[in-house]
């Protein structure tokens, strides 16, 4: 994943998507939404809802720049939603 631009992240994004079966693809997608909900939980530990939506992009980003759709799918397997 290249988070270095909105537009890198979206080429890699659709670059990652092309490469996987309809099965990876989905469960790399459900794994960026867990990642995301992380990321957002993070910004604003005491309430999720109201998370500054750059700071949690910007979590979200570091947590996926350079990383392989299989890393974001064995990372999103440690996290833990409440």
């Amino acid at each position: 994943m290249d988070c270095s631009s909105d537009e890198a992240y979206s080429r890699s994004y659709e670059a990652m998507l092309e490469e996987l079966s309809p099965e990876e693809q989905a469960a790399f997608m459900i794994a960026l939404v867990k990642v995301n909900m992380k990321a957002l939980a993070d910004a604003n530990p005491s309430n999720p809802n109201a998370a500054d939506i750059d700071v949690a992009t910007e979590r979200l980003n570091q947590t996926v720049d350079g990383k392989t759709a299989a890393d974001i799918i064995d990372l999103a397997e440690t996290i833990e939603i409440e």
